[in-house]
């Protein structure tokens, strides 16, 4: 009777500790930017929150903007904030960078690194060319440096090429072999070409791969095999007509939609070292407004579009051959991931505009495995990521819950979607 006892108890014991550690990790918090800044948010565009970054012990940080067009921002205050969470919510520290642009350390290219932190990017004002790097280890101390385009060697036809200029990285990412940090960015070097008797050096625009050490030492670049950009380089282009996705083995995807129509994309796969795995390009009936990769768990590419009336997912397996399924269109999407081999999907109920967000798993054929909504007037979802445990985290804005202005919400929900109904309101007093 006492084994049975002692036997019972365990699985008791384990069962509570079971349902108190996923209690633990379902959350939902609130924050709002400018109690922290001491801006009013006054144009949304500069004062979101902008991207979810998970470190590998589960800590999430929150990056966005701060107005320094339309606020009145404190003494260093101007540019980009970071966001420390613990991973039960808890908020641990709060940073504002010192710089005055917020293109200088871009808050959407974000990665963790293999010590918790976050390492970020961004390149210096129109016509310097500089490429900045900041880290944040994971108690907030910031580490910023500056790589100057003479200092980065890239390689091109199996050439050795000086950088003349760096804009507008893309992505970032740390290499967990070599715990290397890559940054996918345009650079600008200067080609010789040849016409007869006559030769000339003309700049050349070109996508590249820029290694750079836990240090945040230049190590090695090169030219990527990917379309040069025929457009003009502007901070909107970019974050418009690309999408990049990296894989846990330091793989990564790039997609590029053509400017004129936004109806013709490319697809390319790339190893750790920038050599292109495989490439596709597709051609779409109307022009693309909306769309969203990701990597699998089995390091499939995974790519949706949303159309009128169906929102269209093209699965790349390592050969880069597609198999396809449909599903109805309910809204505009904004991220999506995976949870074992289904899909996790954030989309804006409806459209584009402020309103109801919402979550949903798909599996492999299409079918809704379930389907969650949070905020019902002017919510707007932005991030999404699946953590190791399955639970999944939620980046998004509100002027619900009473917000002045906006609040940032943070959402972290069980494998099922579920979440805490009432949010708690975080302010710079705790």
């Amino acid at each position: 009777m006492k084994k049975y006892s002692i036997k019972y108890g365990i699985l008791l014991f384990s069962l509570l500790n079971s349902i108190f550690s996923v209690c633990q990790n379902r959350y939902s918090v609130l924050f709002g930017t400018e109690e922290f800044t001491g801006l009013q948010c006054k144009d949304l565009s500069w004062d979101r929150p902008d991207a979810l970054t998970v470190s590998p012990k589960g800590e999430i940080y929150v990056s966005g903007t701060n107005s320094y067009s339309t606020g009145n921002p404190k003494p260093n205050s101007i540019g980009v904030w970071v966001m420390k969470f613990t991973n039960e919510g808890k908020l641990v520290w709060f940073k504002c960078s010192s710089d005055n642009n917020h293109i200088s350390c871009n808050p959407k290219v974000t990665a963790s690194t293999s010590d918790n932190g976050l390492v970020m990017a961004g390149s210096e004002s129109y016509g310097s060319g500089k490429l900045n790097v900041f880290y944040y280890n994971s108690v907030g101390t910031l580490k910023k440096v500056t790589l100057l385009p003479n200092s980065i060697k890239i390689k091109f036809n199996n050439q050795m090429y000086e950088c003349e200029k760096v804009h507008f990285p893309i992505h970032i990412f740390q290499e967990t072999e070599r715990n290397n940090i890559g940054i996918v960015v345009n650079v600008q070097i200067r080609v010789e070409t040849k016409q007869g008797n006559v030769t000339r050096s003309e700049p050349v625009q070109k996508v590249g791969l820029v290694y750079i050490n836990q240090n945040l030492e230049f190590v090695s670049a090169v030219v990527l095999d990917f379309p040069p950009l025929l457009y003009t380089l502007d901070e909107n282009s970019y974050y418009f007509y690309f999408r990049a996705e990296s894989y846990t083995n330091g793989n990564f995807a790039l997609v590029l939609k053509d400017k004129a129509t936004r109806q013709n994309i490319i697809i390319s796969n790339f190893d750790k070292n920038g050599t292109k795995l495989w490439s596709v390009q597709k051609k779409y009936n109307e022009p693309i407004y909306n769309d969203a990769i990701a990597y699998s768990n089995t390091g499939e590419v995974v790519y949706v579009v949303c159309k009128d009336t169906n929102e269209e997912y093209s699965i790349f397996n390592n050969m880069g051959s597609e198999t396809k399924f449909t599903v109805k269109n309910e809204g505009a999407i904004s991220k999506i991931s995976f949870i074992e081999n289904d899909v996790i999907v954030l989309y804006q109920l409806g459209g584009v505009g402020e309103g109801t967000v919402v979550l949903k798993r798909l599996n492999a054929k299409g079918e809704v495995v379930w389907k969650k909504t949070f905020g019902q007037k002017s919510s707007y979802g932005i991030d999404l990521s699946v953590l190791q445990d399955k639970t999944i985290a939620v980046l998004a804005y509100t002027k619900e819950f009473g917000a002045c202005y906006l609040d940032g919400v943070l959402i972290r929900t069980d494998k099922d979607g579920n979440m805490e109904a009432i949010p708690k309101k975080y302010i710079k007093t705790n």
